[in-house]
Order: structure tokens, then C-alpha cells, then sequence
């Protein structure tokens, strides 16, 4: 599967930059069937390859090796140090290929062949559709446009979660794979109402959850649209624990932080104010402080407490709702 640009080789040791190893690891496949993964994180392969380097003129005369070296950037200093240096003893190799996987350019790998792989940029469509297809016909399957199309709706530029999905549907239906299919398999990852809705609250936008607040509440159950209330905010307290605070977040910030949270893509963009399409919300952590986001959560929890006390009415909700919006709006100007 190519998802950028055929790799080309002009010298024995090359990096492959990008941020999704398994893309990396894809596109070397496609080319060359008989790759071998290493992976520098775990001990004792590290050791097993530097053996298998230092004595490459015992394997003279035989077939080529291919290798893929994953989570170079794992590797502590005085380890890529002795690593690099292999390397660079490597360039006269007639029997060797190696790809290394890094996150991204730095000065000690200035020397070496390197090569960017990246995925399709989030807001380009008819570029995941292409992906999506190549995934499908990967397993050997066709689909329709349409098909195609409301996969990237529901799911979003994801590509596990996308893989993770294809493979319901392919066990789910062994013909063709129609919308309908897709309708009743695949969960949806994209921004809902509900999620509109707790991100006007979160940006503090009362009149944006006046607007809408009647509609999502009239059909949202109680019990989940106070569970989603909660989580919201204890997922932004997440981030707001332990990501750096900036004016902008690009692509790749996005996603080394959904891995290093376990946030959705496409949730952790929206409160790191990453515009996506037509779909642009704020920096979260431009507009709140713990201070702030401690006074959301205690009024979250009396909210709760209400609710299990009182019979529910959804005027009331969203009249909450909108206190809530009106409190950040106004603490964080």
C-alpha cells in the first residue's frame, strides 16, 4: 500500500520520517516482500542485530537481508551513538537494506538517506477515500464510493481506527459491502450533536448551546448525557495535566499526543483548537487553567447530584448548560 511516494533507493541505510510506523512498515512491504522487523526498543533484539552487523562478512554470498529498524527514537544516547556509527560502516554493503523508523529529522542523522512518510493531510476526502479503498483491496475486496465516502464520515482520518472498522464490516458481510452495512457495523468516531454541544459549552459559547441545547437534550438519555458531560471535562483536565501549552498545535502534535493520551484523533483536535474542514473550535488550554477547570468540574458534579434527586426535566439541563458556558465565557476572557 503506498500512501505517499515509492521508495527509491539510492544508498544501503535510509531513515523513513514520519510519525505512524505502521505506514512506514507498509510501504518498505510493498516493495520488499521479505522485510524483517527489528525493534531497538526491546533489549535483546537490539543486541542480536548489533551481533548480526558486526559480522556482516560471514553472510557474504548470500540473499539480500531487509531489514526495518522501528523506534530508533527509543533508543537512550549512548545507543543510537554505537548504533549510527554501524551504520555508517554500512554504505559499501552490496547485501544489505535498512530502513529505520524515526519520528523526525535531527542533526545526528544529517549524512544519511532519508525520506518522508506521511499520511493523507485530516481534511483531505478524496485522499483517505483512496486509502480506504487500498486498505479494502488490500483483503481483496471492492466497494463503492458511496461505501467509502461514509466511512470517512463516521470514523474521520484515523487509520486504525479505520483498519479496526474494515475488519467488522468484512466479517460482518461476505458479499458486497453496501451503506447499509456500514450504517449498522461501524461505530461512529466523528463529532455527534451531543459533541457540538459539550464543545459550546467547554468554549464557553452560551448562545451556541441555547441554540442547540433543547434539540440534543430532548434526545440524548439522561444517564449518557451526564456521563458525556463528566468525561468531557475530566478529558480535558487529562490534557490539560500534561500537554505543553501553545497558541497552535500542528497535525504531528496530534497525534504524538492521542498516542501518548489515548484520546481520539479527532476529539483531542478539537479541544486543541485544530481546524478540521468547515469544523473549527478553540485552544482549550488558551481559555482554561486548573483553577477554572476545578470550579467546571465540582459544578458538573452538583449538576449530578441534582439530577438524581429531582425528576428530570430538560429545560432545567439546559439552563445549566448554558450557566456553565456563561462561567467560562466569562473567566476566560
Amino acid at each position: 500500500m503506498s500512501y505517499h511516494r515509492n521508495l527509491r533507493r539510492d544508498d544501503v541505510v535510509r531513515f523513513l520520517i514520519g510519525e505512524n510506523t505502521d505506514v512506514k512498515i507498509d510501504e518498505v512491504t510493498e516493495k520488499y516482500e521479505n522485510l524483517r522487523v527489528v525493534d531497538l526498543s526491546n533489549d535483546s533484539e537490539y543486541t542480536e542485530l548489533v551481533d548480526e552487523l558486526s559480522n556482516l562478512t560471514l553472510f557474504e554470498g548470500f540473499e539480500m537481508k531487509i531489514l526495518f529498524l522501528k523506534n530508533f527514537d527509543s533508543l537512550k544516547k549512548e545507543k543510537r551513538k554505537e548504533l549510527l556509527e554501524m551504520l555508517k560502516a554500512l554504505k559499501d554493503e552490496d547485501n544489505l537494506l535498512l530502513f529505520v523508523d524515526s519520528g523526525k529529522r535531527s542533526k545526528e542523522i544529517e549524512g544519511f538517506d532519508s525520506e518522508e512518510i506521511t499520511l493523507p493531510k485530516p481534511w483531505k476526502k478524496k485522499e483517505w477515500m483512496k486509502l480506504i479503498e487500498k486498505v479494502f483491496a488490500e483483503k481483496g475486496r471492492k466497494v463503492k464510493k458511496d461505501v467509502l465516502e461514509l466511512l470517512y464520515i463516521l470514523v474521520g482520518p484515523d487509520l486504525e481506527l479505520l483498519k479496526s472498522e474494515i475488519e467488522k464490516l468484512l466479517l460482518f458481510s461476505e458479499g458486497e459491502i453496501t451503506v447499509e452495512d456500514v450504517k449498522e457495523v461501524v461505530h461512529k468516531h466523528t463529532f455527534s450533536k451531543l459533541d457540538d454541544l459539550l464543545f459550546f459549552v467547554s468554549e464557553g459559547e452560551p448562545r451556541k448551546v441555547a441554540e442547540i441545547g433543547s434539540e440534543v437534550v430532548m434526545n440524548t438519555p439522561i444517564q449518557l448525557l451526564l456521563y458525556s458531560l463528566r468525561e468531557h471535562f475530566i478529558t480535558l483536565f487529562r490534557i490539560l495535566a500534561k500537554v505543553e501549552r501553545k497558541q497552535r498545535y500542528s497535525w504531528v502534535d496530534i497525534s504524538r499526543i492521542s498516542k501518548e493520551l489515548s484520546i481520539p484523533l479527532l476529539r483531542l483536535a478539537g479541544f486543541l483548537g485544530f481546524p478540521l474542514g468547515d469544523r473549527k473550535t478553540k485552544n482549550h488550554l488558551l481559555i482554561y487553567d486548573s483553577s477554572i477547570l476545578c470550579d467546571i468540574l465540582m459544578k458538573v458534579m452538583k449538576i449530578q447530584r441534582e439530577f438524581r434527586t429531582i425528576e428530570y426535566e430538560p429545560r432545567i439541563m439546559v439552563t445549566r448548560l448554558v450557566e456553565i458556558a456563561e462561567y467560562i465565557e466569562e473567566r476566560g476572557r
